[in-house]
């Protein structure tokens, strides 16, 4: 269960094979290792056991340049030292509890747990492809559908299976399409596991948000008439 995922995150922050492949047209983000996400103490006791899976990581930390550079450095160090100490893995969930109202300008914590109605303690969150990334140029939040579907295919499938979770939110367009390739033969691994698509919790275009936040209210009932 958990020390299994704890392994596979182990083995992803060693992974760089988005980055010195050139056909994948990718260069770092702040945070330069894959990035292991939020796993509620009470997640695996759970009725519910909901994992939300995004495209992946953005940046963390407020939104001025300083504060996003103190935090990416100081969750790098965490990320760094559980690489060799599963007993950090305490101390990167306390960083991601700390600093999740930042995410997205709080689009992220707003959606998720307070329209969605998730509760911390007993949700998995995570993401498709587990590294930040830029283009060539260093310059904004970059994926594609082929770095989500290596990433995958290396190591979010197997997490995913050890979550072994009653529900899978796909969050966004893109996770959506490329999920589909996956859907399948995820589905005959995990047969009690039922797949819902949302929104991204931060669109693009800021007409959507209203959209997004009605869908995600539409998601939090329909769990609760689950249980």
């Amino acid at each position: 269960m958990l020390s299994s995922i704890q392994n596979i995150y182990q083995q992803a922050v060693g992974c760089d094979d988005c980055f010195v492949k050139d056909r994948y047209k990718m260069t770092r983000g702040k945070i330069s290792k894959a990035q292991p996400r939020w796993i509620g103490k009470n997640y695996f006791s759970s009725k519910k056991r909901v994992c939300v899976m995004a495209i992946n990581p953005g940046n963390v930390g407020n939104r001025s340049s300083y504060g996003q550079r103190h935090a990416a450095a100081e969750f790098q160090k965490h990320i760094e030292n559980f690489a060799y100490d599963q007993n950090s893995w305490r101390e990167m969930m306390r960083f991601i509890e700390n600093d999740m109202h930042n995410w997205g300008g709080g689009r992220y914590k707003k959606f998720y747990f307070d329209l969605m109605g998730l509760n911390l303690n007993e949700v998995a969150m995570m993401n498709m492809m587990l590294c930040s990334a830029t283009n060539k140029n260093g310059k904004g939040n970059n994926y594609s559908k082929d770095t989500l579907m290596n990433c995958y295919e290396r190591f979010t499938k197997r997490i995913l299976i050890e979550l072994n979770p009653n529900f899978i939110i796909l969050s966004g367009t893109l996770v959506q399409n490329a999920m589909k390739k996956f859907t399948k033969s995820l589905l005959e691994v995990l047969p009690n596991t039922e797949i819902i698509n949302t929104f991204h919790y931060r669109p693009q275009l800021q007409r959507d948000w209203e959209k997004a936040d009605k869908d995600a209210e539409h998601i939090n009932n329909y769990l609760f008439s689950k249980f």
